[in-house]
């Protein structure tokens, strides 16, 4: 009876040690702990083969041990004092006993401790080294090989599943928000104003919906419709709408910099071709309108000069006493000349407020644009 219940006492510590095996719900946990589990579970078949062709290789090398080391004659005039030689000869009795030493050899044990063999032996010294350099660098580099490369194609294969499962996260969120907006969109217009995208917001499922399959916030949804709104219109579209979503949910990656330099690249130019676009529009219209008076002031200028040309004559018949004009003349000369500089200051004038009026024009025209 003792001994039965010893039995079951050793029964029931066993069961208890069976706790243990929660543990491994720990690998389902932990991600990087999974991702071990499954690229060892995975290596396994390649790392049978291996083992295979390495229980061969040992079998082999461990049955010529055997034949020459312990079975053999070739060491029966050892002395009885050397003790060490005697042990080393007993390692290589039965093919078993040579498998394991070879083994614990291709283990990292070290060549050392066969040194009396080889005193006795040398031609065993380099058959040992070729077995050490061929079981522990070749075959056991192969099989931590096989491991890592699966466990790389695991890793690949990994992320494809969760980039699959992104992009089916993604079609699901933007098919929801595509019917959600037609929902909004009340009046059919194809487009959706603020207090309309408010009202799709005061639907608590929707939001929560919405942050638990995106990074984003109420709060940064409610300011996702001015982020859109670039020209203030009050309105945005579906395609504007899911455009922006996109940018605001899309995690900050390289390829998202590019894209945004891109689009700052396209901006710059478009914004580039508009101005210099206003200002050409904006000269040829300053020309035109100065185009007129330019004329004016040119055949003024002319008259000017005439009138100089005929002073001169004049200045020179006094001098010479060819002509000598009366009052009257002189009067009537100097009223022309009045008039005449009148029409010119009033010409100039009348120039001057045109030309102002013309870059106030575009000046208001620059700050609209």
């Amino acid at each position: 009876k003792r001994g039965n219940m010893s039995v079951i006492f050793m029964m029931l510590r066993m069961l208890r040690l069976l706790r243990i095996v929660r543990l491994f719900r720990l690998v389902r946990i932990v991600r990087p702990l999974y991702e071990l589990a499954q690229g060892v579970l995975e290596a396994l078949q390649g790392m049978f083969w291996v083992l295979v062709f390495l229980v061969m290789t040992l079998y082999m090398a461990a049955t010529v041990c055997t034949r020459l080391i312990g079975h053999g004659g070739v060491l029966e005039g050892i002395e009885e004092s050397n003790e060490a030689l005697r042990d080393i000869v007993s390692m290589f009795q039965t093919v078993e006993d040579s498998m394991f030493t070879l083994f614990g050899t291709m283990s990292s044990w070290s060549l050392l401790k066969f040194v009396p063999l080889f005193d006795k032996m040398p031609v065993l010294k380099p058959m040992f080294v070729v077995f050490y350099v061929y079981s522990a660098w070749a075959l056991l580099a192969v099989m931590t090989g096989v491991v890592s490369e699966n466990m790389i194609a695991i890793r690949e294969q990994m992320v494809k599943e969760d980039e699959a499962r992104e992009e089916m996260r993604k079609s699901m969120i933007t098919k929801t928000l595509v019917e959600l907006f037609q929902e909004s969109d009340t009046d059919h217009s194809g487009t959706v104003s603020k207090l309309e995208f408010e009202t799709m917001l005061g639907s608590s499922d929707l939001v929560r919906k919405i942050e638990r399959n995106t990074r984003l916030k109420k709060k940064d949804l409610q300011d996702l419709f001015d982020w859109i709104d670039h020209d203030g219109s009050g309105t945005i579209t579906i395609d504007e709408f899911m455009q922006g979503f996109r940018w605001v949910n899309e995690p900050l990656r390289a390829k998202l910099l590019v894209k945004l330099q891109d689009r700052l690249q396209q901006h710059l130019v478009s914004l580039e071709e508009n101005v210099a676009e206003c200002v050409e529009r904006r000269i040829e219209e300053v020309h035109r309108v100065v185009a007129v008076p330019l004329q004016k002031v040119h055949a003024i200028a002319e008259q000017m000069q005439t009138l100089d040309d005929n002073f001169s004559n004049v200045r020179r018949r006094m001098r010479g006493g060819e002509m000598a004009p009366t009052m009257a003349e002189i009067r009537e000369v100097e009223q022309r000349l009045t008039d005449k500089l009148a029409a010119i200051l009033e010409r100039l004038q009348e120039i001057e407020r045109r030309a102002r009026a013309a870059e106030g024009g575009l000046g208001e025209h620059s700050d609209s644009e």
